[in-house]
């Protein structure tokens, strides 16, 4: 009876929140998604999922690319820094590009310290060009954070224009994430300034992150919605904390937003919890 008040209340969910899981309501501008991929490696390739209106399970790298296909630029946090990582990377654009569209990809070295992961930055090759001798690991800032931000540049083929993004991972709540995001507050020389977006989990809300990233930086918050996800439902509800955000300067013209649930899409939190503990939030924008 349990799982059975459960599927209805997700399914419920699902209805009342699906302009936030659709993408494709309109094909103005870009779509930029923001995902921690929860230790995107060896059981992302060879682990399978239960998705609803499947005969049999599917590997999870087939899930992912199903939902996140409709977008244009993807940011992916916890790629593992062993062989599986860009095993895994490489399986997810192979399915991608099996699915209609031609995609290509920047990843990043790993990071120099504790908790050591890959970022990756996933982009529709019809519409952007990757700038590699410009994206890279932002070293100046590898002795006051464990995970140094990633900085990946991409041209818009259609005007010529480049977007600057930055993606982040700071450390876990229990080690103190304000103290990274007061050194990152004084790195800004190291960050360009136009046409800027910046996403992550930064295991903060967007009150603290806003300190930085706002009343320094002069970007904009997106969100204030909880995007990890909790380990069981209770009372109905299995989101925790709101530790997701993505950021934009002032030439980031957004033109909608949302946070895309899996969860309802897959129906069970403990199959959804296979992709990741963390939802998408993703905007559509267009360059000023």
């Amino acid at each position: 009876m349990r799982n059975f008040r459960f599927a209805v209340i997700l399914a419920l969910f699902s209805l009342l929140t699906f302009g936030c899981n659709d993408v494709n309501e309109n094909n103005l501008g870009y779509t930029y998604a923001q995902f921690n991929a929860l230790k995107f490696g060896e059981s992302k390739v060879k682990s399978t999922i239960k998705m609803p209106n499947k005969l049999s399970e599917i590997p999870i790298t087939e899930a992912m690319a199903g939902f996140l296909k409709n977008f244009d630029i993807i940011s992916i946090q916890e790629v593992s820094t062993g062989p599986w990582g860009a095993k895994a990377v490489v399986k997810l654009l192979d399915t991608l590009n099996s699915q209609g569209a031609s995609w290509d990809y920047l990843l990043s070295d790993p990071t120099q310290g504790a908790g050591s992961e890959r970022f990756v930055t996933i982009f529709r090759k019809d519409k952007f060009e990757a700038i590699h001798n410009k994206s890279a690991l932002l070293k100046e800032l590898d002795n006051g954070v464990d995970r140094e931000p990633f900085h990946s540049v991409l041209k818009d083929k259609k005007t010529g224009k480049y977007i600057q993004i930055y993606s982040f991972h700071l450390q876990p709540k229990n080690k103190d994430p304000k103290e990274e995001l007061r050194f990152i507050g004084n790195g800004l020389n190291a960050f360009e300034k136009q046409n800027v977006i910046v996403s992550g989990d930064f295991n903060l809300g967007h009150k603290d992150t806003d300190v930085i990233f706002e009343k320094v930086f002069g970007f904009t918050h997106q969100f204030e919605e909880k995007t990890s996800l909790k380990t069981k439902v209770v009372n109905g509800n299995y989101k925790l904390n709101e530790f997701d955000n993505i950021y934009t300067s002032t030439e980031i013209v957004i033109l909608g937003k949302g946070i895309l649930d899996f969860v309802s899409i897959v129906g069970n939190l403990n199959e959804a919890r296979k992709i990741s503990d963390h939802l998408i939030p993703w905007i559509r924008f267009e360059l000023k």
